[in-house]
């Protein structure tokens, strides 16, 4: 599914979209040992720093478990 053809028909599922992207972007940077109590900037370079720092955690995480396996 696009994003642009998710575009929310009413302000409340507008709302529920924005609040579950939210939820996932904080369940994102906990994993990434990132330490944030409420995500309020939806902005691209948010998003972007973010899922940045999501795939520097689970490059890491592959790379200790190669390590381990050598």
């Amino acid at each position: 599914m696009h994003w642009a053809g998710a575009a929310p028909k009413s302000p409340a599922r507008g709302g529920l979209i924005t609040e579950q992207t939210r939820g996932l972007l904080g369940h994102m940077l906990v994993f990434a040992r990132q330490a944030v109590t409420t995500v309020r900037d939806l902005s691209y370079s948010f998003i972007r720093w973010v899922f940045d720092r999501t795939l520097g955690a689970l490059y890491r995480a592959a790379r200790n478990a190669i390590d381990y396996l050598n």
